[in-house]
């Protein structure tokens, strides 16, 4: 046996689709056997009656080497804890490399394994990469926006009866300010108040009323909140205030390994916006539209030869509006996001909550969705995250099997409402200013972001460099003395970020490691690549896939040491499955921890997983 660590560890690839028990094919679920009978020298037989070949792999008894599954006679060996071992199929489609050198389909087979001796079991879920996202000032995400509609708690007597378009309201209770209404008066009472602008700084069940400047000579009329759009607390330096005559400073602390790669270094950058001169006559510093300020922040990195290609803007304005630099990326992030889902038929499947739950079809990309099954049925498919791009009526679906083993048939939901496309107000160089509003703070959203080169298949070399880490970040205004902490502007990590779990490119590379302890080295020039079969890994482990990667560990006792003392060898067998959202490989994981019962062992199942941060909606 050699020294080397990775001499002890064994790849198995369960890439193989699921499939049912029949005549011509053998029960796989996701890649794992759970059929008994089947011969080690089967697995890489893709033909009838097995129908197996690469990416399977299952547990066969030591004295037959036949599999051995939790139905029929050899499901005794497992309930009792029997010593058993693991064994996958070959990832190559012949057996010789010309006419003598052979054996390349030979079965990948573990050491035998009791599972007293097994010291590990977990499960790392595979989750994609998530950017990181940053706030500076009122966004989307802390800008206590009122949305909804507003309850007409008294409508009041004595108005002026007419249509009253952008009125700023009056506040009541609470501390917000800002929100701005179309007010209709009819029999001399508020009859409907519907939101233009939300304004800032609301709770729900705080009121308002409508200016009598406004509206004329009445008395009562009282407006209730009844919603809020990204309340997540209380912060007083939201309501920072710019003035005229001042410069204000942004630093920017970016990192991670796409900004060390490119400038050997962390990128720090201090970005200054002048307001501008005060109005002639006046004595002291004016406030002024704090919008201005984010626009000429956001523009200076756009146009930054560092700092563009990492982290792209958002402008709030003090009114909440969105806006982009171009037209093209505002249509990207706001047309077609989905407002309301109608689901009318429930399928089948495996009771439980699923979280974040890709929804495929349609004309947009992004979209998520929570589903709660109970009773083995659908009963509720809740929007998580609307993506964009989406038309009303579209029809979106989970694929069968995602919700479980009882999920065989696809469940459909409809869009029925998509949110106003972008206008020409969403885009910052559009941007007309109404002065200042008293009491609100426009605000600045950074997604960091980076794209790396990716070569494909033919020209991919094992040594190529291969980006996880996402660009981080730490945005804050400074004072006069370089001092974040006395800036008294808000700001806000939304998603610190998160690299992923299970790349392709990390399992891929993994699998060509295991395989040379096999005598299988994967050639760096392509066309001794496609003489040795070494091409064929593509196939077998695609790298652009997520995979959820199953741990077991195992020590195998050498009593016969030649320095006279007890030892073991310790031996770490990955299986990798390929990953689906609210998905694990679910044969394979009853069998184990049926197995490790059975072996009266203490050792269960840890597990590893994400679960993803979905981003505020814009």
């Amino acid at each position: 046996m050699s020294y080397f660590s990775n001499a002890y560890r064994k790849s198995f690839v369960g890439t193989k689709a699921t499939q049912a028990q029949a005549a011509s094919t053998t029960a796989v679920d996701d890649g794992f056997i759970m059929t008994q009978g089947i011969a080690t020298s089967a697995l890489s037989n893709t033909a009838t009656p097995n129908t197996l070949g690469p990416g399977t792999y299952g547990f066969f008894d030591p004295a037959t080497y036949l599999s051995v599954s939790l139905a029929g006679p050899t499901a005794a060996l497992v309930t009792t804890g029997k010593p058993l071992i693991l064994a996958g199929s070959s990832l190559y489609a012949n057996d010789k490399i010309g006419p003598f050198h052979g054996g390349y389909k030979e079965s990948n087979k573990s050491k035998m394994i009791n599972p007293k001796y097994i010291n590990k079991w977990a499960r790392m879920q595979g989750a994609g990469a998530e950017q990181a996202i940053y706030h500076v000032g009122n966004t989307n995400l802390n800008s206590f926006t009122a949305t909804g509609t507003l309850a007409i708690t008294a409508g009041g007597t004595g108005y002026t009866n007419n249509t009253y378009t952008n009125v700023i309201l009056t506040t009541l209770t609470g501390s917000g300010s800002g929100l701005i209404a179309n007010i209709t008066v009819a029999g001399g009472a508020i009859t409907v108040a519907t939101i233009v602008s939300g304004g800032q700084g609301y709770v729900a069940t705080n009121t308002v009323t409508v200016p009598t400047s406004i509206v004329g000579a009445g008395t009562g009329n009282i407006l209730t909140i009844s919603a809020i759009k990204y309340n997540v607390g209380t912060n007083t330096k939201c309501s920072f205030e710019f003035l005229c005559g001042e410069t204000y400073n942004l630093q920017f602390n970016l990192f991670g390994a796409q900004v060390l790669r490119y400038l050997n270094h962390d990128l720090y950058k201090t970005l200054a916006a002048y307001t501008g001169c005060c109005p002639t006559g006046s004595l002291a510093p004016t406030p002024v539209d704090s919008t201005l300020v984010m626009i000429n922040w956001a523009n200076q990195v756009i146009n930054d030869v560092w700092m563009k290609d990492f982290i792209q803007p958002i402008v709030y304005s003090q009114s909440g509006v969105p806006m982009f630099a171009t037209t093209a990326l505002a249509a990207a992030s706001l047309n077609g996001i989905i407002t309301t889902l109608s689901t009318t038929v429930f399928q089948a499947a495996t009771n439980g909550t699923y979280t974040n739950i890709p929804l495929t079809g349609g004309t947009g990309t992004g979209a998520t969705a929570t589903v709660v099954v109970a009773g083995s049925v659908v009963t509720t498919v809740t929007l998580s995250n609307p993506g964009t791009g989406y038309t009303a009526t579209n029809v979106l679906s989970i694929p069968a099997g995602v919700l479980g083993t009882l999920h065989v048939t696809a469940q459909t939901t409809t869009v029925t409402n998509i949110s106003s496309p972008a206008t020409s107000a969403n885009v910052w160089t559009n941007y007309v200013s109404p002065g200042y509003i008293a009491g609100t703070v426009a605000g600045l959203r950074f997604i960091g972001a980076y794209v790396e080169t990716t070569f494909g298949n033919c020209s991919f070399q094992k040594t190529d460099y291969f980006d996880q880490e996402i660009v981080q970040m730490i945005v804050q205004m400074m004072d006069i003395d370089g001092n974040p902490c006395n800036a008294n502007l808000c700001s806000k990590s939304e998603n610190a970020g998160f690299v992923g779990q299970g790349s392709g490119e990390v399992v891929f590379r993994d699998v060509i490691l295991d395989e040379s302890y096999l005598q299988n080295y994967f050639a760096s020039d392509s066309r001794i690549r496609e003489i040795t079969q070494g091409d064929q890994l593509f196939t077998a482990v695609p790298r652009n896939q997520r995979y959820t990667r199953y741990i077991l560990n195992h020590s195998v006792p050498r009593y016969n040491n030649p320095t006279g003392i007890y030892d073991d060898d310790q031996y770490s067998l990955n299986i990798y499955v390929p990953t689906s959202p609210g998905v694990t490989a679910a044969a394979f994981e009853t069998f184990v921890n049926t197995w490790l019962t059975g072996a009266t062992s203490s050792v269960s199942l840890e597990t590893f997983d994400h679960t993803p941060t979905v981003p505020a909606a814009l």
